[in-house]
């Protein structure tokens, strides 16, 4: 695709109210210049994503698709979790019709094939037409409900994942990290190890795998 066409999608975090700790469902994008510069931000669709918000997730692009796993609903603390993979189609239609914010179809979402477990605060990536999770939590607490699995799904042609299959599973539950893949290795840098400490332990430690 022509550089002109190229786009930075950056999906919100949740902001929050004191009353109710409502999320917003909001999608913002913006234009990557010639020149490596972004433009400005502007609202796009987010029709079909959960109405009271949804944060503490990653946002995956491959192949003309947006992808997002699971995350926190309801508030941002994890009181209540998806269990869904929500997604959506970037066509070419929508790039022409960029400027009056039709840049996405509408939001969908599968319950089919997702992962064992309904989570956030997980570190995920898309390698080789393979989706990655590991880790994440499945609720508030610091010391319970931590993570250690990785799994993985192959990208189908319809754009809808696969079948998910565990894999090597981290050696700790590890939280809040991130998870970048290069030449046929996984990196996982940082997160937290949660515990009884306020907060949790965060971790400068570093994991790789070959896949």
């Amino acid at each position: 695709r022509s550089r002109r066409y190229r786009r930075w999608w950056r999906r919100g975090a949740a902001t929050t109210t004191t009353t109710n700790l409502t999320g917003t469902n909001y999608v913002e994008q913006a234009k990557i210049n010639s020149d490596g510069s972004v433009g400005t931000f502007s609202a796009g669709n987010s029709t079909g994503l959960p109405a009271g918000g949804i944060s503490r997730f990653q946002l995956l692009a491959y192949n003309g698709y947006l992808y997002i796993i699971d995350g926190s609903t309801t508030d941002t603390s994890g009181t209540t979790v998806s269990n869904a993979i929500y997604y959506t189609r970037v066509t070419s239609e929508s790039f022409n019709a960029f400027a009056n914010g039709a840049q996405l179809v509408n939001w969908s979402n599968t319950t089919t094939n997702v992962p064992t477990s309904a989570r956030y605060d997980y570190a995920a990536t898309v390698y080789n037409g393979y989706m990655y999770i590991a880790g994440g939590r499945t609720g508030s607490s610091y010391t319970t409900g931590l993570l250690t699995d990785v799994s993985y799904s192959q990208l189908l042609p319809s754009g809808l994942p696969g079948t998910w299959s565990a894999t090597t599973a981290l050696p700790a539950a590890r939280f809040g990290m991130d998870l970048q893949p290069y030449n046929g290795h996984l990196y996982i840098v940082g997160g937290n190890l949660g515990g009884g400490a306020a907060g949790g332990t965060l971790t400068e430690t570093v994991l790789y795998s070959s896949v």
